[in-house]
């Protein structure tokens, strides 16, 4: 599996997101300190991650990271449910420093 961690700036501030491990069989794994929701995590080609985090069942994430051609770059598209379970959508790309 794999183990992203994310750090960087925003708004001046520096930021950390929490670490994620992707076990890629394509079976749920529970999520640490998420109590019930599970992960299911693949790699449908050799640059690309999968997952999704269920809670009863239910889809309550989704995210597919893309790593560039050239390694240079990781694009990160992610959707689901925040804490206050509006839904929201987000766009990121990391740059290799």
């Amino acid at each position: 599996g794999y183990r992203m961690q994310a750090e960087g700036e925003c708004d001046g501030r520096k930021v950390a997101e929490q670490p994620a491990l992707f076990i890629l069989d394509g079976q749920e794994h529970p999520v640490p300190n998420a109590p019930g929701v599970v992960a299911v995590a693949t790699r449908p080609e050799p640059n690309t991650i999968q997952a999704e985090d269920k809670l009863n069942g239910r889809i309550v994430g989704h995210a597919q990271y893309v790593v560039s051609a050239d390694g240079k770059s990781l694009t990160a598209i992610t959707s689901g449910m925040d804490v206050q379970q509006p839904t929201f959508t987000m766009r990121v790309v990391f740059d290799r420093a």
